[in-house]
């Protein structure tokens, strides 16, 4: 699609979703053989999302004269209502006069370009202050979590190792071949 020319999701099929889930508990595992957790109660939580273009990312993908390639991309919002945090042996985590909600937006690149998009993902991320009371297991169990779910090594790592170490030359025909 060139720069100037009527742009319209209509005319594209795209999944869309809007979904409400009231009260809502999610569980999150220290790791997928354990029995201890996080226990996160909310009054409601909202996954929405909307489509939008711009110009394809590196611009020096694009063509000269062209005025740009455009790219879709999908913007999903995760809103959170009302946290209330509980350990896995039920004590309350967070102050009683402590509810605060939390918005997450990714935007990721879609279609045939999105490959070549770079950066890959655009996360933002907005909680309320949250103030929580945690003794020495609490604490350990948090740490837990983020260590074996968050830290965690990529399982794409070696293809992503492989893309850096390809010639200049290889990469640029690769990303050619790839761009509709």
């Amino acid at each position: 699609i060139l720069e100037g020319q009527s742009v319209s999701a209509d005319a594209v099929t795209f999944t869309r979703f809007d979904i409400f889930l009231e009260s809502p508990v999610v569980l999150f595992p220290v790791s997928a053989c354990s029995t201890d957790f996080l226990r996160l109660e909310a009054s409601s939580i909202v996954l929405k999302n909307r489509y939008s273009y711009d110009v394809l990312r590196p611009p020096t993908l694009c063509f000269a004269g062209d005025g740009g390639k455009k790219q879709w991309y999908n913007n999903c919002d995760v809103r959170i209502c009302d946290i209330s945090l509980q350990s896995s042996s039920g004590k309350i985590l967070n102050q009683a006069n402590c509810s605060p909600s939390a918005l997450l937006s990714l935007a990721w690149p879609v279609g045939p370009s999105g490959p070549v998009n770079i950066p890959k993902w655009r996360v933002d991320c907005h909680v309320d202050s949250l103030s929580i009371d945690l003794d020495r297991s609490d604490y350990a169990l948090l740490q837990h979590i983020v260590q074996y779910n968050i830290s965690e090594e990529t399982h794409h790592l070696g293809e992503w190792l492989a893309l850096q170490s390809l010639p200049p030359d290889v990469l640029s025909s690769f990303r050619n071949s790839i761009i509709v």
